[in-house]
């Protein structure tokens, strides 16, 4: 019974971290902030995501970017901060998932976070910490500040428009699970400035690898060499025309070799995070 609990719960937030049509604005405000900080060529730095004017009704969904100089800032992790740690976790214990996530890319960190509880005492309910940057400063990186921004996540609008949503999401789902409020949110970003830097060196700002083997892996609809929630909530996105899957993408989301790729291929590999299911599975 909990198992099945665990997986609707999860079915719940991957559909509606999409941020369907079910979407209620409200006039709350948060404050978002990414601090600034100074280092050297070679030395490790830390920045804060800061939250501030967090409303009564609290948070339980939150979903923007972190966009950086990959030339100048390396090894690049988030982790969350201590508003972030609610106890969720322990309350719904999911092997191998969590409420905070995050997919690091090339100049580029994906934030996420999500439950699928509607205790509100699991909720972020005040401000403070909500994510820790760390990263490494390149050797031989030029003198100067370099932008950390706190940006959306880029996609086409649900309803068709083609333009992207300029949008940092942070939001809360009633009872029922069935809407969310999705708050407004004044941003500041942060930077890192680099003294007594060395020779310029060649930016790679850009210049993203998506190279993967030609091998089919099964659940994979991202292509970052795993399988997790974040390819749950990308296949949904894309079963509601938000997201487009490149053909690689596609062929790792059929995960149980039919005609069509369809909301059973999202179940089966939400089904197989929490070892219900192997993938592939067989008709």
């Amino acid at each position: 019974m909990k198992v099945r609990k665990i997986v609707a719960g999860l079915a719940a937030v991957s559909m509606l971290a999409a941020f369907s049509a079910q979407v209620v604005a409200a006039a709350d405000t948060v404050t978002v902030t990414a601090s600034k900080v100074e280092a050297k060529a070679g030395e490790e730095v830390t920045l804060n995501i800061d939250l501030a004017d967090v409303p009564a009704a609290g948070i339980s969904v939150a979903e923007f970017a972190i966009k950086y100089d990959s030339s100048v800032l390396t090894d690049v992790t988030v982790e969350a901060g201590a508003i972030a740690n609610t106890g969720v976790d322990s309350a719904e214990p999911i092997e191998g998932l969590t409420a905070f996530y995050t997919t690091v890319s090339d100049g580029v960190v994906y934030v996420n976070y999500s439950t699928g509880l509607t205790d509100s005492r699991y909720y972020i309910t005040q401000g403070g910490t909500f994510a820790v940057v760390k990263a490494k400063v390149a050797a031989g990186a030029k003198a100067d500040t370099y932008p950390v921004e706190i940006v959306a996540i880029d996609r086409a609008d649900y309803q068709g428009a083609t333009a992207s949503t300029n949008t940092v999401k942070f939001g809360v789902f009633n009872a029922d699970m069935t809407e969310s409020t999705i708050y407004e949110t004044k941003v500041t970003n942060g930077s890192v400035t680099v003294i007594d830097g060395d020779t310029p060196i060649e930016s790679t700002e850009g210049s993203t690898d998506n190279t993967q083997g030609g091998d089919v892996v099964y659940g994979d609809v991202d292509c970052n060499g795993k399988v997790e929630l974040l390819d749950v909530i990308l296949l949904n996105k894309n079963l509601l025309g938000m997201e487009k899957l490149s053909d690689k993408g596609s062929k790792n989301a059929n995960v149980n070799n039919d005609a069509a790729v369809d909301g059973t291929d999202s179940l089966f590999i939400l089904k197989s995070l929490v070892s219900l299911v192997t993938l592939p599975v067989q008709s």
